[in-house]
């Protein structure tokens, strides 16, 4: 933008004022020919003179001839126009006139007056001419140091209506340079509109004698691009004369840097801002250390917390905060981390202005240069106070509850252990009262009684055995009671299979347990009345579905007694307290099978969860029908 056309100012440069083209130079036929034709028109004048004024001197029009033939024409093309003019003056107006005969003394003496007349003046115009050369030479020096060096020099006239300028000033303004001064206006007319105004007022003001010429301002070009301008001049005042004196140069680079080192400055001072406001936003203690750990900044936050200016948290002032007897942890773990360049992390207690310590977790992040260098760390602090004592509150609340969970652990095993042998003491009793019994129907109640007594028994065993008194090894217990009932029949061989591990809440488990005992009772007891036979007992899990299974191949008569009995009253209760169903098949002389489904069985977890005796509705399975061969059969269903 404030770049001028260099070959523009050379021909601007060389234009020079209105005479500069007729000086010729020495020595050429144009210059000798040019002073002939001076003189030429000299003797014509003296001879038109002489008509007109007779007696008018000879040589006086020749002097003014021989001036102007050696100013425009050269020293040695002026001394052969002044010997041209001595022989013409000879010839036509000495005696003999018309002639070139021996001359009077007279006529000699005004020859040789002449003559050296003329070599002085030839003296003064060669002086003349070379000062006026040497004055264009210096003009046109200067002119072409100012284009190059975007520089102009103006010169206004007293009453700042007129202006001179050099040639690289009317290049600047992108005005045509002739050597003549220009109406202000006309330079007025390339400035901006809002700059006209105050640089006419500083010209005028200076040519009345009221200050100095200051004022920048802006052009555009021709091609769209604005040119700034710097003015400066002063009044000067000579002879009687004043004007006003000055020099233009382009700042155009210069503008255009400040306003570009401006913007600079502005963003950053807006990025500063909008760091400083980020940083005082997050709710910890922030800060930046150099690469020897020493802090160079910490937000706003951080002043708040401590009280203090951030000229006392910097450096190490930091360090006056942290509790005594963190401190030395502190110093080594930072020391470390500054030391290797890893990420520091810590967690201690720092003093607030109101002087009570709070806890602080500190994380700091190394920062490195394009060089992998460390060149500084960025870290925060987070409070952690409520955190801390959230977690000595649950230490203690934890504690507490393990001694609560032992004591009540304790408890429940003793009264566990009190109901077994409270029931052990109750089926000792009935065993004897058993054995005095002479009516074979009662002595066999009195062994169902027994039977479920020991069902409950066992079952408290497997409960009293597990861990945490809610999740029952079902399997285990099933095959403990399997065990146990086989006394009822010795010559029924009970089979059981099962799965490697059941988990089941105990409050499903045991009821479960009693169901098991009384089906694999009643298949011990009327199964096999007149031999040897076999029981199963089966436990599955298919989904979330526990499917246990009594079986027997006997006489498949149960229908008749199951109408009749007590157990199976037992059995219908408690599948309907855990949410069972149950399916009874039986066949006669194909045996009975007892399928019992129990839905949502879920691991131990979800046991527990599940509520005492199945807290959980559950849809009732699909029922089937009864088997199209006529053979006995009887199916019953139990929902919640």
């Amino acid at each position: 933008m404030g770049g001028t056309d260099t070959g523009h100012r050379w021909v601007a440069a060389s234009a020079g004022p209105w005479w500069r083209k007729y000086l010729l130079t020495g020595r050429s036929a144009v210059a000798y020919t040019g002073a002939a034709a001076i003189m030429i028109v000299a003797v014509a004048a003296r001879a038109v003179l002489e008509l007109a004024v007779p007696g008018f001197p000879l040589f006086m029009i020749l002097f003014p001839a021989v001036m102007l033939a050696g100013l425009f024409c050269g020293t040695e093309a002026g001394a052969t126009g002044a010997l041209l003019g001595a022989a013409m003056a000879d010839y036509l107006w000495l005696p003999p006139r018309l002639s070139f005969g021996p001359l009077s003394p007279h006529a000699s003496l005004q020859v040789l007056v002449y003559l050296s007349t003329s070599a002085l003046i030839l003296w003064m115009t060669d002086s003349l001419r070379r000062a006026l050369l040497e004055a264009e030479s210096a003009r046109n020096m200067l002119d072409i140091a100012l284009a190059h060096g975007d520089v102009g020099a103006w010169e206004a006239d007293g009453d700042a209506r007129l202006v001179r300028a050099s040639a690289s000033a009317h290049a600047l303004f992108g005005l045509p340079y002739d050597g003549k001064p220009r109406p202000l206006e006309d330079w007025l007319a390339r400035l901006a509109p809002k700059d006209a105004a105050p640089v006419r007022r500083a010209l005028r003001d200076a040519a009345a004698g009221r200050g100095s010429v200051h004022a920048q301002y802006s052009l555009k070009q021709h091609d769209g691009s604005i040119r700034w301008i710097e003015s400066r001049g002063g009044a000067l005042r000579a002879g009687g004369m004043s004007r006003v004196l000055g020099v233009m140069i382009d700042v155009t680079k210069r503008v255009v840097a400040e306003r570009a080192l401006q913007a600079k400055d502005d963003r950053l001072r807006a990025s500063e801002a909008r760091y400083r406001a980020l940083t005082g936003a997050i709710p910890g203690l922030l800060f930046v250390a150099d690469a020897d750990g020493r802090n160079v900044f910490v937000n706003t936050y951080f002043e708040e917390f401590a009280g203090m200016p951030a000229e006392d948290l910097c450096g190490d002032g930091w360090a006056r905060l942290v509790h005594e007897d963190d401190i030395a942890g502190v110093r080594q773990t930072w020391a470390r981390a500054v030391a290797s360049g890893q990420q520091y992390e810590a967690e201690y207690r720092l003093r607030g202005g109101d002087g009570q310590y709070r806890w602080f977790l500190c994380r700091g992040l190394p920062v490195h240069d394009a060089a992998e260098s460390l060149a500084g760390w960025f870290g925060v602090a987070m409070d952690i106070e409520d955190r801390k004592r959230a977690e000595s509150a649950l230490a203690n609340s934890e504690q507490q509850l393990k001694q609560a969970l032992e004591a009540r652990e304790l408890l429940m095993r003793e009264a566990d252990h009190r109901i077994k042998n409270s029931l052990q003491l109750v089926i000792s009793l009935l065993h004897l009262q058993r054995r005095r019994l002479v009516d074979p129907e009662a002595a066999e109640a009195i062994g169902s009684a027994i039977a479920r007594v020991e069902a409950v028994a066992h079952s408290h065993l497997a409960l009293q055995q597990s861990k945490d008194f809610r999740v029952v090894d079902l399997g285990a217990a099933l095959r403990e009671l399997c065990g146990n009932l086989g006394q009822l029949n010795p010559a029924v061989q009970i089979r059981c299979g099962f799965e490697q591990s059941l988990a089941l809440d105990a409050e499903r488990a045991i009821p479960l347990a009693l169901i098991v005992s009384e089906l694999l009772s009643n298949a011990l007891r009327h199964a096999y009345p007149y031999g040897d036979g076999i029981a199963t007992v089966d436990a599955m899990t298919s989904g979330d579905v526990l499917m246990v299974t009594v079986s027997d191949h006997g006489s498949g008569h149960l229908a008749e007694v199951t109408e009749r009995g007590l157990g199976w009253t037992v059995v219908h209760s408690l599948a309907r307290k855990i949410g069972a169903d149950l399916e009874v098949r039986s066949a006669s002389g194909e045996g009975t099978t007892c399928t019992l489904r129990l839905r949502g069985w879920g691991d131990g977890a979800a046991a527990r969860d599940a509520g005492a005796f199945g807290g959980v509705e559950r849809p009732p399975s699909p029922s089937t029908d009864m088997p199209a061969s006529g053979a006995e059969s009887m199916q019953s269903r139990f929902g919640t």
